[in-house]
Parts: C-alpha cells; sequence; structure tokens
C-alpha cells in the first residue's frame, strides 16, 4: 500500500525540460560497472530520517529478502547491456519488449550515478515510499506527453544509511490523464491512475506539493493531475513483477543499508 504522501510525490518532476541522455556507446569500458554514488547537489531533506524505510512490512521478512545472485541484475555481452537473466527466465516478453528493455538500460546505467539524474533534470522528492523507495521527477517529461524508454518521467533509489549513498532500483513513466497507455507488450504492463489533480513547485532543491484544496498560482507551481504512471524494475529483478508498484528489495537495501553496483557486485 502506497503511503498518500508518496502517491502526491510521485506526480512530481523538475521544473525545466532536461537535454535526452548521451547514448552510452557500445565499448567495453563505456559499458562498465557504476558504484552508487554520494549526491553532490545542495539538496537537504528537511528530516534525514524520512528517506528510509520506516516499517509497514514484517521487518523480519524484509531482512530476510534474498535475490537471485547476479542474475537479478544486467550483464554485459556482445557490446550491448542485457536484461536481469531472471527477467529473461520468465519468457514473457516479446521480442520488442526486450529490445526496450536493453535501450532503457543503457539510460538506467547513466542514472546510476544519481548525480546524472541531478544534472539532466530530475529532482529527489522528501520520503521514502513503502516498497518504491525514493523518487525523482522530470516534469518536462511529463509535460511533454511523451512516453520513451530513454526519457523515464521518474526514477527511484534507495539511500544506504551506512554510506549516504543513492541506488537506482526502477525506471517510470507517467502520462497525464486517465487513458491507460501501451509501451510494453506484456500484458503485465498496465500501470494505474491516480485522480488527485494537485499542485508541485520545486523548493530548495527538491519536489514538494500543494495540497489540491489550496491554490495553485504561487511561483513555479503547476498542476499535474489526474495521471496513469506505471513502475519499470529493468535494473534489478523484481519477483512481484518488472510492472509491479512494490519491490521488496526497495525496503531490504533501506533497511540493511546494503547496496550493489549496477551489475551486482555487493558496496560495502
Amino acid at each position: 500500500m502506497i503511503a498518500a504522501a508518496a502517491v502526491l510525490l510521485v506526480l512530481a518532476g523538475a521544473g525545466a525540460s532536461a537535454a535526452p541522455p548521451a547514448p552510452a556507446a557500445s565499448t567495453a569500458a563505456a559499458l562498465g560497472d557504476v558504484t552508487p554514488q554520494l549526491l553532490r547537489s545542495p539538496y537537504q531533506t528537511r528530516d534525514p530520517s524520512w528517506l528510509y524505510y520506516r516499517g509497514g512490512y514484517d521487518g523480519d521478512a524484509v531482512k530476510a529478502f534474498v535475490f537471485p545472485g547476479r542474475d537479478a541484475y544486467p550483464t554485459v555481452s556482445g557490446g550491448e547491456i542485457l536484461p536481469p537473466a531472471a527477467y529473461r527466465a520468465e519468457k514473457e516478453f516479446s521480442r520488442g519488449d526486450y529490445e526496450r528493455m536493453k535501450k532503457a538500460l543503457v539510460v538506467a546505467r547513466r542514472y546510476a550515478d544519481i548525480n546524472n539524474a541531478i544534472a539532466d533534470g530530475y529532482l529527489p522528492e522528501e520520503k521514502y515510499g513503502l516498497g518504491m523507495g525514493i523518487h525523482m521527477h522530470n516534469l518536462g517529461y511529463v509535460f511533454s506527453g511523451v512516453l520513451d524508454v530513454a526519457k523515464p518521467q521518474f526514477l527511484t533509489y534507495v539511500r544506504s544509511r551506512t554510506s549516504g549513498r543513492w541506488q537506482l532500483i526502477q525506471l517510470g513513466f507517467i502520462h497525464r490523464g486517465l487513458k491507460r497507455m501501451k509501451i510494453f507488450d506484456s500484458p503485465q504492463a498496465l500501470g494505474h491512475f491516480h485522480t488527485e489533480n494537485i499542485c508541485v513547485a520545486a523548493v530548495d532543491g527538491a519536489l514538494r506539493t500543494v495540497p489540491e484544496t489550496e491554490p495553485c498560482d504561487g511561483p513555479g507551481e503547476r498542476r499535474v493531475g489526474p495521471i496513469w504512471m506505471m513502475h519499470f524494475a529493468v535494473p534489478i529483478y523484481n519477483p512481484n513483477g518488472i510492472f509491479a508498484d512494490s519491490f521488496p528489495y526497495a525496503d531490504h537495501a533501506s533497511l540493511t543499508g546494503q547496496l550493489h553496483t549496477f551489475y551486482g557486485a555487493p558496496v560495502p
């Protein structure tokens, strides 16, 4: 279940349209591993404790959560980044979906360094979403009306309690209006709707919301709802499904502080 505040914040994005991510060169060096990084922007949440898992699931189950090893992470072969082997084993994706996943993984590798996301116009929300992590949003992409796996409207991260580093765990898509959008062939790629017509604004390097019942006429404030949205856990295998909203790894990593590199190496 998604907390109400997290539902509101997931609609938000950066105030200006960002330049499209530069495609990665298809060489072994260009496709090397990426370690989760510290955030180098001046952003500071008003209450750091809100950036972490705060309970809601069975804590023992979260601690005991284990992935299927390196099969849960992307790999490199033939100059391409391939989706996690655990997804390939499920055999539910069309050839077109598989190609879209590979295209998205080039973008995901760029955003495995959170500072690249900041540079491309994504801003963080101010709290952790149960089963989802911390959302970052690009309002320029939200208002563009374009759905493209190379330009995700939002990203989600987990932040280590011990090192403060941020790990990318999902990409996501938002489209304004109450119409179910089709990006993938998979019948599981349904997404869901939020009917709130909330107001958002970028304040002090983060995205904040104005209650739906209040005027939306302050500096930089814009209304963004209602929307269709869909999570896309292509960088790491989600046993709940690649398009599921809830991702148990988010709570596990946030609770334990144990992160991984883009290709699945443990980060001390």
